[in-house]
């Protein structure tokens, strides 16, 4: 009989005492291996752990762990592939990872394929940097839902002007009464009249915010005499006093130069002051004496500019109505044309008597701003 292997050299169960293809280490004879709680084998036959024979060359392959069922628990099934082995194909749904409720699955870019996008709410799919995302608009459904970016706010010239009335297209005259201040003028009578024309006031007086916002509450459009300028100012000084300006009556469309002492006819002076208003968005009005450099500089920097060709001298019935007459006939020929009058109820009165006549209803009276941007 063979001799028996010692006690100490005894194979713990499922550890193989020697190395796959290896037989330099002794070995019983081939015979079985008693599996603690696997009962009814058959004799002879070899239970996995078993030994492998002395000169086999082959290493036999791990045999699948034994499992024992658990008193009371059934057996799970066993899979179908046990033992095979599987190749993963570029493309191919992992088996096993199925959509569920709530749940994306394969969302992961691919091997020749696209960019797998997730939908969700409110933001546009595949967008790269520096692209607008949709934003939803709290309350807005369908196309509406995108928000848009806010419209940039209109400039003075623009938003405070009032619109022109001329379907017939008729030459245009724009008057602009001047509100030399003070208390005795009625403005609130003078803002109640129907004629689209302009005032002038001071923005240096007192009352200046109480003028402008009555006469652009009554529909009329306002400018700023540009008074108490330093002849030698810096760009820094006139950036304070325009900003001054335009605080007193945010209301205006523009400035008015002064008839006479004004920046016009300073080229330097000019630029520095066109520069402003073309930074802050409000029109400019000169008069037109010898070189009105402001009006050139303006036209240049694309601000809205307009200039006077008659100014009241004389404010009684016959001297004014030459001078409206004179203001006609030019607008005919040019197409358009300001004055400046003085501001009073008388001056209002005869401005609307000589609108009736018929050199009054051969033009159309219009409000500054309609001349300043054509």
């Amino acid at each position: 009989a063979a001799p028996q292997a010692p006690a100490s050299a005894a194979v713990q169960p499922g550890i193989s005492g020697a190395s796959p293809g290896v037989g330099a280490a002794p070995a019983a004879e081939a015979g079985t291996v008693a599996v603690p709680g696997a009962a009814g084998a058959p004799a002879g036959t070899t239970q996995p752990g078993a030994l492998a024979a002395i000169g086999d060359s082959t290493p036999s392959a791990p045999a699948a762990p034994q499992v024992l069922a658990r008193p009371g628990v059934p057996a799970a099934s066993k899979p179908a592939d046990s033992g095979k082995v599987r190749i993963l194909r570029p493309g191919a749904p992992a088996a096993g990872f199925q959509n569920a409720p709530g749940v994306m699955v394969n969302r992961l870019p691919q091997v020749g394929g696209g960019t797998a996008t997730a939908k969700l709410p409110g933001v546009q799919a595949g967008s790269l940097p520096g692209q607008a995302a949709t934003v939803p608009v709290p309350g807005a459904t369908g196309e509406g839902a995108a928000a848009t970016s806010a419209p940039a706010p209109q400039p003075p010239v623009i938003a405070n002007a009032v619109p022109a009335a001329n379907p017939d297209g008729k030459p245009e005259v724009a008057v602009i009464l001047l509100d030399q201040g003070g208390n005795v003028l009625d403005r609130a009578a003078l803002a109640a009249s129907k004629l689209p024309v302009s005032f002038a006031v001071d923005p240096t007086a007192h009352d200046a915010g109480d003028w402008a916002t009555t006469y652009h509450d009554g529909g009329h459009e306002v400018l700023l005499f540009a008074t108490s300028i330093p002849r030698l100012a810096t760009p820094s000084d006139l950036n304070v006093t325009f900003s001054a300006y335009f605080r007193a009556a945010p209301q205006a469309v523009g400035v008015i130069d002064l008839a006479h002492g004004g920046f016009s006819a300073n080229r330097l002076m000019a630029q520095r002051v066109v520069s402003i208003l073309a930074g802050d968005g409000y029109g400019l009005v000169t008069y037109r004496r010898g070189l009105d450099a402001a009006e050139q500089v303006a036209r240049r920097a694309g601000v809205p500019a307009a200039q006077i060709t008659a100014a009241a001298d004389r404010t009684d019935r016959g001297g004014l109505s030459q001078l409206l007459d004179r203001a006609a006939f030019r607008a005919g020929q040019e197409g358009r044309t300001v004055i400046a009058l003085p501001a009073s109820e008388a001056v209002m009165g005869m401005l609307a008597e000589w609108a009736r006549g018929p050199q009054g209803k051969a033009v159309a009276l219009v409000p500054v701003t309609a001349v300043m941007r054509k």
